[in-house]
C-alpha cells in the first residue's frame, strides 16, 4: 500500500511472497557476512526501476521491547536515475541506385544503451518468398543472412557503427545490388521487457530502389548529298537484327542487290548507332 513501509527481510531470509525473478535471479537477496566482532547484512536489489528509489531502513528488532523508537536503526537512501530509452531520430532518406552498385542505408540512434535488453536491428521487410529477412543485430550481420558476392568475393551485407556527438549511426551497406534487393528496409530497436511489446519498438523505414540498365535503341542512317538522314520504314532496305562484334560483322544486301558493309559499336548505358556508308 502506498505510504506504508515495505518489509523485505528478517534475519537473512526474504519475506515470503515478495520476491520476483529477474533474469534467473531473485530481485531481493540478503547476504550474511561474518567478520570478527561484527556481522554484515548486505541487501542486493536487482532490476532497479523508478519505484525502487527511496529510503531503506536496516534495524534490529528487540524482542520484548515494543518501543520501536529505541530499536537500533540506520538508513540508506537509494536514488535510481532514469535515462531516456533509445530512439531513432530523423527519416532515412530513400536511396536510388543501379544494378551491381552498392548502397548505404543510415539509421541514427540517440540514447544508445546497447545491451541484452536493447538491440538495433536491420530487417528487409519482404524477401522474394514474402518473408522478412533479418540482416543484423547491432553491428553484426547474422549468419543466416550473409552472402558472398561471387565477382568481388566481398560480403553482401556489412553494418558499421559510427559514434557522433549526440547520436550513433548504424550504417547498412548492401553490395552487388540486384533487382530483388529493392524494397523496404526497417531499422528498429528491439526492446525486451514486460512493458515493451513489438508494436512499441522504435523503427524507421528506408526505401531502396534498384534500377536496371536502360534498353538500348538502334538507329539506321544513310549518307546522302544532304548529309546523314534516318532510314525510313518505306525505304527499300531489308533490315535485319543480329548480334556481331568487330570483324565478325557480315555484309547485308540492299534491295538493289549491291552489298553494303556496316559496323556496330556498343556502349554500356548508351544508345547503339549503326550507319550505312553508301
Amino acid at each position: 500500500m502506498a505510504g506504508q513501509p515495505f518489509f523485505i527481510s528478517r534475519g537473512d531470509n526474504i519475506v515470503h511472497g515478495i520476491n520476483i525473478d529477474i533474469e534467473g535471479k531473485w530481485k531481493y537477496e540478503i547476504n550474511k557476512i561474518p567478520g570478527g566482532s561484527r556481522v554484515v547484512y548486505s541487501l542486493t536489489i536487482r532490476g532497479l526501476e523508478e519505484e525502487d528509489a527511496g529510503l531503506y531502513m536496516c534495524r534490529i528488532r528487540i524482542n520484548g521491547n515494543n518501543e520501536v523508537s529505541v530499536w537500533p536503526t540506520k538508513y540508506a537512501k537509494l536514488t535510481v536515475q532514469t535515462v531516456g530509452r533509445p530512439e531513432i531520430v530523423g527519416d532515412i532518406l530513400p536511396t536510388v541506385t543501379q544494378i551491381n552498385a552498392e548502397a548505404d542505408l543510415i539509421c541514427a540512434v540517440v540514447n544508445d544503451k546497447i545491451d541484452d535488453a536493447n538491440v538495433i536491428e536491420w530487417v528487409k521487410a519482404r524477401s522474394a518468398s514474402g518473408q522478412p529477412i533479418f540482416i543484423s543485430e547491432n553491428d553484426k550481420v547474422v549468419d543466416s543472412a550473409q552472402q558472398i558476392i561471387e565477382e568481388t568475393k566481398k560480403f553482401k551485407y556489412e553494418v558499421r557503427r559510427e559514434k557522433q556527438e549526440s547520436r550513433d549511426l548504424y550504417i547498412l551497406t548492401i553490395r552487388g545490388l540486384a533487382e530483388e534487393d529493392a524494397g523496404d528496409y526497417i531499422c528498429r530497436i528491439r526492446i525486451t521487457g514486460p512493458n515493451s511489446p513489438p508494436s512499441s519498438w522504435p523503427q524507421k523505414v528506408a526505401q531502396l530502389t534498384v534500377q536496371s540498365y536502360p534498353t538500348p535503341t538502334v538507329t539506321w542512317q544513310k549518307l546522302t548529298n544532304q548529309g546523314r538522314v534516318d532510314i525510313r520504314d518505306d525505304d527499300k532496305y531489308d533490315l535485319k537484327t543480329m548480334e556481331c562484334q568487330g570483324a565478325n560483322c557480315p555484309s547485308i544486301g540492299t534491295g538493289g542487290g549491291s552489298a553494303v558493309t556496316f559496323s556496330v559499336t556498343s556502349l554500356v548505358l548508351s544508345a547503339i548507332s549503326v550507319m550505312f556508308y553508301l
